[in-house]
């Protein structure tokens, strides 16, 4: 991170439609369990701007909202920016909240080996942006593999469609969604909100929803909003003073996720929800261990090719 970034934006960075493909990466990315819209963020180059963008919703922009100087406003807030990116990110989501949910159904194994080879290859990418490698990195990263171990072991919460609870959800999924390594949709369903929200946006998008699925997506994304905003000005704070130890801790609590992808695994719906099982060692052929590897390895090439694109449009800007 840039060791300061001013409160204003004398000099705002230009908005392209490559920002919205952006978006839309991360909104798929968000969609998936397991895997950090935050890291695709990281990846793409965007992760620094996004969360200072959200932090500046601060007094200076409601002064300047209520004094009528909108212009000065919303350049404040980098409004295009964000705009795009999240008309992306909806874009992301609206898509794959219809594959995942029938890719894990009918494709468990190959959908989560691919899943943990992408997680294993952004745990590298966020270790390799650490400025130094010191004992108090590797500390951090011994924490965050506890911490990520820890998480990934929670039984899933019952959950609630009451409107507070959804929207307290909301507040603390979008916290992890923003973090590189942490990802939002297992913290969503270690809630009990996963399958209920995603099911929702789904009836959304095939124009089947009821007036109680839009308010629920409507109080779900407000508690979204609010958490999004309070805690992206701790972050970006964290991320000013303590760079290392906090990519080291993320990219630890990656690693000790990874055992919520393990592929040998089958869903099945309990009680209307999702649910994984991992199959007896017999139930496992040699078919599916090939599958598995050569997917891990296709998740491995995929993070690192999106990688590579990221930096050839920088250096192309």
């Amino acid at each position: 991170m840039n060791p300061e970034t001013p409160e204003t934006s004398e000099t705002p960075q230009k908005t392209t439609p490559i920002h919205f493909v952006c978006g839309f990466l991360v909104g798929s990315a968000d969609s998936l369990p397991g895997i950090s819209g935050g890291t695709v963020a990281f990846i793409l180059g965007i992760y620094e701007r996004l969360v200072t963008a959200i932090s500046h919703c601060d007094t200076t922009f409601f002064r300047l909202l209520f004094t009528l100087r909108l212009r000065e406003a919303f350049r404040h807030i980098d409004l295009a920016f964000l705009i795009t990116l999240l008309c992306g990110i909806l874009c992301g989501i609206a898509v794959f909240s219809h594959v995942v949910v029938h890719l894990l159904e009918k494709q468990t194994i190959p959908s989560l080996a691919l899943f943990l080879g992408l997680v294993f290859a952004s745990a590298i990418f966020v270790f390799r942006n650490t400025k130094t490698k010191s004992l108090s990195v590797f500390i951090a990263i011994l924490i965050g593999l506890a911490f990520g171990w820890w998480i990934t072991g929670l039984s899933a919460l019952k959950g609630s469609d009451a409107l507070p609870y959804v929207f307290g959800s909301g507040m603390i999924a979008i916290c992890a969604m923003i973090l590189p390594g942490i990802s939002g949709s297992y913290v969503l369903n270690v809630l009990g909100e996963y399958h209920y929200i995603l099911s929702r946006v789904a009836k959304i998008t095939s124009r089947d929803a009821t007036m109680a699925d839009l308010t629920t997506l409507i109080v779900f994304g407000l508690g979204c909003a609010i958490g999004l905003i309070l805690f992206s000005k701790f972050l970006k704070w964290l991320l000013r003073h303590y760079h290392d130890p906090t990519l080291a801790t993320l990219c630890g609590a990656m690693v000790g996720s990874l055992r919520s992808l393990w592929p040998f695994q089958k869903m099945m719906m309990e009680d209307g929800k999702p649910v994984f099982r991992h199959l007896p060692p017999e139930a496992i052929t040699t078919a599916d261990y090939i599958t598995a590897a050569l997917c891990v390895v296709a998740g491995i090439v995929i993070l690192f090719a999106m990688e590579y694109a990221a930096k050839k449009l920088s250096a192309g800007k």
